[in-house]
């Protein structure tokens, strides 16, 4: 089954536009998709050298703020979930509003060109699931 099956057009657009973003929910989205299907995501390491249950990279850790050990961005899970918050944080103040842009500058960077397909993908599938999360918490 498609994700765009599951979750209607209209409320992924008006979601994926609205001014108005739960971090913390986006955060709890982003973390659980990095890892999706990972034993132990507070252990995880990429190919690409990012670390821990929400998949953060050294620079962008050090870009936010972050100034402990790497090995504990890797171990503490706690510390990692507050990184990606912080992340996702400066991506707003840079400007970046929406579910879509957000998602896109966390996998991509606040310098990430736009056009990169990959990027584009990660940040729609983000939305989808941020949708699915927010229709959910509606329905309840």
């Amino acid at each position: 089954m498609k994700l765009l099956s599951i979750v209607p057009f209209l409320l992924i657009t008006t979601i994926a536009h609205a001014q108005s973003v739960d971090i913390e929910l986006l955060q709890q989205v982003v973390c659980d998709w990095e890892t999706r299907g990972v034993k132990d995501p507070d252990e995880s390491i990429s190919s690409a050298g990012a670390v821990g249950a929400c998949q953060i990279k050294e620079g962008t850790a050090r870009a936010v703020g972050y100034r402990g050990k790497i090995s504990t961005l890797l171990t503490d899970g706690w510390v990692n979930r507050r990184v990606a918050l912080e992340i996702l944080s400066d991506c707003h103040q840079r400007g970046r509003r929406g579910v879509y842009e957000l998602a896109y500058c966390y996998h991509g960077g606040p310098r990430a060109k736009i056009s990169l397909a990959k990027h584009r993908v990660y940040a729609k599938t983000i939305m989808i699931l941020y949708a699915e999360r927010v229709r959910d918490r509606q329905w309840r």
